[in-house]
């Protein structure tokens, strides 16, 4: 009866283990994989892209508001921080 019992002891320490290891593993993806997202080339602040045209739609949604413009080379969308924008108004930016 003892040696039934030690070798159910030892089998739950050793799941015990593998599932320690295996949490340590997920955690260790896990921080790994939450690193600082890098930005597109041309994008954020320090490198915004610059669109210039007539505004066509305006879609608010706190805190930026979407404006569709048309530019010289088609359609874009532009986020910009929250704004009233006359619609065919002249925006560049």
């Amino acid at each position: 009866m003892t040696s039934s019992f030690t070798a159910r002891s030892d089998e739950r320490r050793s799941m015990r283990q593998r599932a320690a290891l295996g949490l340590l593993v997920l955690a260790a993806a896990t921080m790994l994989s939450c690193g600082k997202p890098s930005e597109a080339p041309g994008t954020g602040p320090a490198g915004a892209a610059q669109v210039t045209g007539r505004v066509l739609e305006q879609l608010d949604s706190p805190p930026y508001t979407f404006l569709r413009v048309q530019t010289d080379t088609g359609e874009a969308w532009v986020a910009v921080p929250i704004a009233s924008v006359n619609a065919q108004k002249l925006v560049r930016g």
